[in-house]
């Protein structure tokens, strides 16, 4: 979810809660703010985890 420094954190909860209603259990859902800097790091740890795996495993 991106944009979140436009919502309350209440709001961020109850959309975090839908989404995952809507998708598969053992997806990630990051909250992000690019303009404010928010969970980018959080992002960037689990995509260089995501290169890291396939490029050990050639997919």
């Amino acid at each position: 979810m991106t944009k979140c420094d436009s919502l309350t954190q209440e709001d961020l909860e109850n959309k975090k809660k839908e989404l995952q209603k809507v998708i598969n259990k053992d997806t990630k859902i990051f909250v992000i703010s690019s303009v404010a800097k928010i969970g980018l790091t959080e992002v960037l740890r689990e995509l260089k985890s995501e290169v890291i795996k396939v490029k050990e495993n050639n997919i």
